[in-house]
């Protein structure tokens, strides 16, 4: 690792340090396939006992880990992280050594007991993948698949189908689709939380309906961003065989089907039975449906996975974008960029003093891109593309 110590070098300006930490950590899910990202960052420390040394290396080390912090959130979405946090911050943040390829620091300062340092840090990005494909969160360069589960429950006491994703807590969900939902969570899916989406247009037409439309569904699935939705029903019944007039036998059925929100095809469809006896009828209802519920979550995140694995990660244009010390003119670069059409995701991945590298996700050849850039008008500086390649544009800000 190359430590640059040179504490006399002039400030960053406050604003361009702030500016470039934004710039840096705007929240983007892209498919990363390069061998690393470089980065800036912060990182401060308490100077304890006039122990700057100490101090110094203690801001290095907080600002490695917010460096390996965002490259691993460029990788996952949001409720990804959330839901798989505690395995990221054992295996992942807490081994900063173990991803971080190298890093420069820029600048430092010590204001009274606060000893604060910017750092370029780069983080290996397969490294990174790799350890994440171990804890089950990513499959090669593509995070897992975000579901909607959507499941109705029927049973011979309650007669009327209950949609527990539509529930007003999560204690009320259906006993089969809580097991189905513990399955593809510890299989390193991440599930959507519909809750969440209660002002949805669309989750008030279904949650109040006792009748699941398969379009409805899917476009209810497109608004919570998830990849994959889930609808099916499950019904539990009275089974044959008894055993000295107590014992009953129960009988559950879930019939589903499984949608790729991006083109509305289906996956799949299972239906799978478990049978239970027990002297409690509700009990041994209960226990029918979590048996059926676990054997189809096994069964269909099987099914998920392969076509998963069959599918190729989105192609990325990557952008090198010249003129960018007028910091002004790059933000509104890169927001106008975001607003086409086509576009995805964008992130931004290093930052130079006079360049940045962009990563888009784009629905296009690099010569649709070019092209609809060339059609937007700045107020301020116009763009000149030197150079249009497959995966690559070269583009420079000229001030007006």
């Amino acid at each position: 690792m190359t430590r640059n110590g040179n504490i006399g070098r002039i400030a960053l300006a406050a604003s361009t340090v702030v500016l470039i930490g934004w710039l840096m950590s705007l929240p983007a899910v892209a498919q990363q396939s390069s061998p690393s990202q470089t980065m800036v960052v912060m990182g401060s420390s308490s100077v304890i006992k006039n122990k700057v040394d100490w101090a110094r290396e203690r801001a290095i080390a907080s600002s490695l880990v917010t460096a390996l912090e965002r490259a691993t959130a460029s990788q996952l979405p949001l409720d990804s992280m959330i839901q798989n946090f505690q395995r990221i911050n054992e295996s992942i943040l807490s081994r900063p050594d173990d991803f971080i390829e190298g890093y420069k620091v820029l600048t430092e300062s010590r204001v009274e007991n606060i000893y604060r340092i910017i750092v370029q840090a780069t983080v290996s990005i397969p490294r990174l993948q790799q350890q994440l494909a171990v804890l089950g969160i990513m499959l090669g360069e593509k995070p897992m698949p975000r579901i909607l589960l959507i499941l109705t429950e029927q049973n011979m006491v309650d007669t009327s189908p209950a949609a527990g994703w539509g529930s007003a807590s999560a204690d009320d969900s259906p006993a089969a689709e809580t097991a189905m939902a513990a399955v593809l969570k510890s299989n390193g899916f991440t599930l959507i939380d519909p809750r969440n989406y209660k002002n949805n247009p669309e989750y008030s037409k279904l949650s109040s309906s006792p009748v699941i439309d398969t379009t409805e569904a899917v476009q209810l699935g497109t608004a919570m961003k998830a990849d994959v939705v889930v609808i099916g029903n499950a019904v539990a019944d009275y089974a044959p065989n008894t055993m000295g007039g107590d014992i009953k036998s129960f009988n559950a059925e879930i019939t589903l089907q499984a949608f790729r929100t991006e083109s509305g095809e289906e996956i799949t469809t299972i239906t799978q039975n478990a049978v239970s006896a027990h002297a409690d009828e509700s009990a041994g209802v209960r226990v029918a449906l979590d048996h059926s519920g676990r054997m189809v979550g096994e069964a269909l995140s099987k099914r998920i996975l392969d076509t998963w694995r069959a599918e190729k990660p989105p192609a990325e244009i990557r952008i090198v974008v010249e003129g960018t010390r007028h910091l002004a003119n790059f933000v509104t670069f890169r927001r106008t960029l975001s607003q086409i059409a086509g576009v995805n995701e964008l992130q931004t991945r290093e930052m130079k003093a006079d360049e940045a590298s962009l990563a888009v996700d784009f629905e296009g050849s690099e010569k649709d891109l070019a092209d609809a850039l060339l059609l937007k008008t700045f107020d301020a500086f116009g763009i000149n593309i030197s150079e249009v390649s497959p995966g690559f544009l070269r583009i420079e800000l000229i001030p007006g």
